[in-house]
Protein backbone atom coordinates (compact mmCIF):
# COMPACT_ATOMS: atom_id res chain seq x y z
CA UNK A 1 0.00 0.00 0.00
CA UNK A 2 1.19 3.26 -0.80
CA UNK A 3 0.87 6.36 0.94
CA UNK A 4 -0.13 9.36 -0.75
CA UNK A 5 0.31 13.12 0.57
CA UNK A 6 -1.89 15.54 -1.44
CA UNK A 7 -1.90 19.25 -0.35
CA UNK A 8 -2.62 20.89 -3.50
CA UNK A 9 -4.53 23.52 -5.34
CA UNK A 10 -8.24 23.63 -5.98
CA UNK A 11 -7.34 23.21 -9.89
CA UNK A 12 -5.14 20.19 -9.00
CA UNK A 13 -7.60 18.24 -6.94
CA UNK A 14 -11.10 19.02 -9.69
CA UNK A 15 -8.01 17.45 -12.11
CA UNK A 16 -7.37 14.34 -9.87
CA UNK A 17 -11.30 13.03 -10.26
CA UNK A 18 -9.84 10.95 -12.45
CA UNK A 19 -6.47 10.18 -11.16
CA UNK A 20 -7.34 6.89 -9.55
CA UNK A 21 -9.37 5.28 -12.59
CA UNK A 22 -6.90 2.49 -13.87
CA UNK A 23 -4.60 3.56 -11.72
CA UNK A 24 -2.75 0.16 -11.07
CA UNK A 25 -2.78 -0.48 -14.92
CA UNK A 26 -1.18 2.79 -16.10
CA UNK A 27 1.49 2.11 -13.60
CA UNK A 28 1.92 -1.50 -13.81
CA UNK A 29 0.98 -1.34 -10.03
CA UNK A 30 -1.51 -4.19 -10.16
CA UNK A 31 -1.31 -5.32 -6.90
CA UNK A 32 -0.61 -1.97 -4.96
CA UNK A 33 -3.30 -0.16 -3.26
CA UNK A 34 -3.37 3.82 -2.07
CA UNK A 35 -3.76 5.18 1.34
CA UNK A 36 -4.45 8.93 0.79
CA UNK A 37 -2.78 9.53 4.20
CA UNK A 38 -3.93 13.43 3.58
CA UNK A 39 -5.15 15.58 1.24
CA UNK A 40 -6.73 19.21 1.15
CA UNK A 41 -6.19 22.32 -0.54
CA UNK A 42 -4.13 25.05 -0.85
CA UNK A 43 -4.86 28.46 -0.93
CA UNK A 44 -2.35 29.52 -3.45
CA UNK A 45 -4.60 31.71 -4.86
CA UNK A 46 -5.03 34.02 -1.43
CA UNK A 47 -2.42 36.75 -0.62
CA UNK A 48 -2.91 35.68 3.14
CA UNK A 49 -3.20 32.08 4.42
CA UNK A 50 -6.45 31.40 5.29
CA UNK A 51 -7.94 29.99 8.29
CA UNK A 52 -10.77 27.89 6.92
CA UNK A 53 -11.76 25.98 3.72
CA UNK A 54 -13.33 28.29 1.73
CA UNK A 55 -16.54 26.62 0.30
CA UNK A 56 -14.98 26.28 -3.66
CA UNK A 57 -11.62 24.47 -2.20
CA UNK A 58 -14.24 21.68 -0.25
CA UNK A 59 -16.17 21.73 -3.20
CA UNK A 60 -12.83 20.49 -5.21
CA UNK A 61 -11.50 18.50 -2.21
CA UNK A 62 -15.20 16.55 -2.56
CA UNK A 63 -14.36 16.15 -6.15
CA UNK A 64 -10.81 14.25 -5.18
CA UNK A 65 -12.47 12.38 -2.65
CA UNK A 66 -15.31 11.28 -5.29
CA UNK A 67 -12.63 9.47 -7.78
CA UNK A 68 -11.15 7.35 -4.61
CA UNK A 69 -14.23 6.69 -3.60
CA UNK A 70 -15.18 5.17 -6.61
CA UNK A 71 -12.27 2.87 -7.21
CA UNK A 72 -12.51 1.10 -4.05
CA UNK A 73 -9.91 -1.68 -5.79
CA UNK A 74 -7.19 0.98 -5.19
CA UNK A 75 -7.97 3.32 -2.58
CA UNK A 76 -8.28 1.61 0.37
CA UNK A 77 -8.54 4.47 2.89
CA UNK A 78 -8.96 8.43 2.03
CA UNK A 79 -8.31 11.03 4.84
CA UNK A 80 -8.13 14.32 5.23
CA UNK A 81 -5.96 15.99 6.66
CA UNK A 82 -4.59 18.36 8.51
CA UNK A 83 -7.46 17.20 11.16
CA UNK A 84 -7.04 19.30 15.05
CA UNK A 85 -5.72 22.70 15.71
CA UNK A 86 -5.97 24.68 18.79
CA UNK A 87 -6.80 28.18 18.12
CA UNK A 88 -3.90 29.30 20.39
CA UNK A 89 -1.21 26.73 19.30
CA UNK A 90 -1.24 26.00 15.64
CA UNK A 91 1.25 25.27 12.70
CA UNK A 92 -1.08 25.56 9.78
CA UNK A 93 -4.40 26.29 8.35
CA UNK A 94 -7.17 24.54 6.73
CA UNK A 95 -8.20 22.11 9.98
CA UNK A 96 -11.25 19.94 10.03
CA UNK A 97 -11.57 20.80 13.41
CA UNK A 98 -10.01 23.99 15.42
CA UNK A 99 -10.85 24.27 18.97
CA UNK A 100 -9.67 25.73 22.40
CA UNK A 101 -9.99 24.86 25.91
CA UNK A 102 -13.72 26.03 26.24
CA UNK A 103 -15.42 23.71 24.11
CA UNK A 104 -18.30 26.05 23.24
CA UNK A 105 -15.47 27.84 20.90
CA UNK A 106 -14.79 24.99 18.43
CA UNK A 107 -15.54 25.34 14.70
CA UNK A 108 -15.86 22.81 12.30
CA UNK A 109 -14.85 23.90 8.65
CA UNK A 110 -16.59 22.97 5.66
CA UNK A 111 -14.35 20.63 4.98
CA UNK A 112 -15.02 18.49 8.20
CA UNK A 113 -18.72 18.74 6.81
CA UNK A 114 -18.03 17.37 3.59
CA UNK A 115 -16.04 14.47 5.18
CA UNK A 116 -19.16 14.22 7.59
CA UNK A 117 -20.92 13.24 4.05
CA UNK A 118 -19.37 10.90 3.19
CA UNK A 119 -19.11 9.21 5.80
CA UNK A 120 -22.96 9.48 6.89
CA UNK A 121 -23.72 8.41 2.96
CA UNK A 122 -22.26 5.55 1.48
CA UNK A 123 -23.82 2.41 0.04
CA UNK A 124 -21.70 -1.42 0.60
CA UNK A 125 -21.53 -1.82 -3.09
CA UNK A 126 -19.68 0.27 -5.86
CA UNK A 127 -22.11 0.62 -8.62
CA UNK A 128 -20.69 1.17 -12.33
CA UNK A 129 -21.64 4.39 -14.03
CA UNK A 130 -21.46 4.49 -17.72
CA UNK A 131 -21.45 7.63 -19.78
CA UNK A 132 -22.68 7.48 -23.15
CA UNK A 133 -23.52 10.97 -24.02
CA UNK A 134 -19.86 12.17 -24.25
CA UNK A 135 -17.72 14.50 -22.58
CA UNK A 136 -19.81 15.56 -19.35
CA UNK A 137 -16.96 17.25 -17.98
CA UNK A 138 -16.92 19.06 -15.15
CA UNK A 139 -20.20 16.42 -14.33
CA UNK A 140 -18.09 14.44 -11.45
CA UNK A 141 -19.52 10.86 -10.09
CA UNK A 142 -19.94 7.69 -7.67
CA UNK A 143 -22.79 5.68 -7.39
CA UNK A 144 -23.03 3.00 -4.61
CA UNK A 145 -26.07 0.79 -3.39
CA UNK A 146 -26.78 -0.65 0.01
CA UNK A 147 -27.55 -4.32 0.27
CA UNK A 148 -30.02 -5.23 3.46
Amino acid sequence: MWDFHKYQTRAFLVDGFNFFDAWQQRGNNTKVTVFCGEYSTHHTDAEVRLTYPLLISTTAEAVYHLGAERNPNVVKLPSYAPSLANFNFAFWTRNLLNFNVNLADKVFSMSYYQEKMFNQYHGTEIVEVVNTAGDIFPLCWAASSEDD
